[in-house]
């Protein structure tokens, strides 16, 4: 594709859609405002564009260990922690893309950080995290934007804090975490349904392959995708970053111990992380950020995972000048209208046409 058919099938999407699609990078250990976002590529939607623009979200101030999560092309900062006074932290705010205004939604009912935020069915699923005290804990809310309310759901079946959720179908996944904030990373694995409100093991005896903490799971197709995250060295015993990456069979209805439930044979990530983010672009994720706990540094490597080809790569760097070692990404959608978000990348297309 030419520069000028390039820059004209942008023009002609933005007639039609006049929005385009951001991956932002909140940054939860520094209280910072600040906000690192990335432009989608507007006509493949499938990759990122390797340039990394800012923008300001006073109401992150001080704010660490919340969860971001897109409701409705709308985006919802959830709980947290105060970065200067510990306080756990139970508002719901959300942005709206459309008018570039923040407004505060119904409390969560319990106070909480280092939870889970999970969209399924049009409702928004908190699960575990720490609350006041420092306790781990396994209460669960639902949020529903229509009437503006938490309501509790069942408990997990253990309290559980940075261990990983995503939907897939009807259903909602859990996965790893601890228990105790001095207990190591677990294999737990369970589902929710939401029509029965019951949390169990997928099939009897289902667990991780590896024990796993501060890590991702992901949707794709009729697989959740585990990926990242701090695992446990049986050998040494001791923590280390796994790089690793599995996924289940959701649509599997036989004994757990048949072939095909789990599927170890993904290829390892580069640059093992724990605490990143992740983000689905068509058949590509994105896993973006995060520490490497072994080396004690940032991990800047952005990888993408080629899901149907099975390739892992390299893709680009994030810059030095900023940190990501504990980072939530998510999809969001904003109109062209909208003042706060650079939309120059648009200009650059064809810089990026070949990358």
């Amino acid at each position: 594709m030419s520069s000028m058919e390039a820059h004209s099938s942008i023009d002609d999407a933005n007639i039609g859609m006049k929005s385009f699609e951001f991956v932002f990078m909140f940054n939860k250990s520094t209280g910072s405002p600040k906000v690192f976002y990335l432009m989608v590529d507007p006509i493949g939607k499938c990759r990122l564009f390797p340039k990394t623009n800012t923008v300001l979200f006073p109401k992150l101030k001080n704010l660490v260990n919340f969860r971001a999560v897109v409701l409705d092309d709308c985006l919802y900062i959830i709980g947290g922690k105060d970065w200067e006074t510990g306080e756990h932290i139970d508002k719901t705010w959300r942005y709206d893309p459309a008018n570039s205004r923040w407004s505060q939604r119904a409390s969560l009912i319990n106070a909480r950080c280092r939870h889970t935020a999970t969209v399924l069915n049009g409702c928004i699923y908190i699960t575990g995290g720490e609350v006041i005290g420092g306790r781990v804990t396994e209460s669960c809310e639902c949020y529903d934007p229509v009437k503006d309310k938490w309501t509790e759901i069942l408990d997990l079946p253990r309290p559980r804090a940075d261990h990983a959720a995503c939907a897939n179908g009807l259903n909602l996944y859990a996965s790893g975490g601890i228990s105790n904030l001095k207990h190591q990373c677990s294999n737990v694995f369970w589902t929710y349904d939401p029509i029965t409100n019951e949390w169990t093991e997928p099939l009897p005896g289902v667990i991780l392959p590896h024990e796993r903490e501060k890590h991702n799971m992901i949707s794709v197709g009729k697989r959740v995708v585990v990926i990242g995250g701090r695992g446990f060295d049986q050998e040494t015993f001791s923590e280390k970053d796994e790089g690793a990456v599995c996924s289940y069979n959701t649509h599997t209805k036989g004994n757990a111990r048949k072939d095909g439930i789990w599927d170890i044979f993904h290829p390892n990530v580069f640059n093992p992380r724990g605490n990143a983010g992740v983000v689905l672009l068509g058949r590509n994720l994105y896993l973006i950020g995060g520490k490497s706990y072994q080396k004690d540094c940032d991990v800047r490597m952005v990888e993408c995972y080629n899901t149907k080809r099975r390739k892992i790569r390299e893709s680009f760097q994030l810059p030095d000048s900023f940190s990501y070692v504990n980072v939530d990404c998510v999809v969001l959608k904003v109109p062209i209208t909208n003042t706060d978000i650079n939309f120059d990348d648009i200009l650059l297309y064809d810089k990026y046409i070949m990358w």
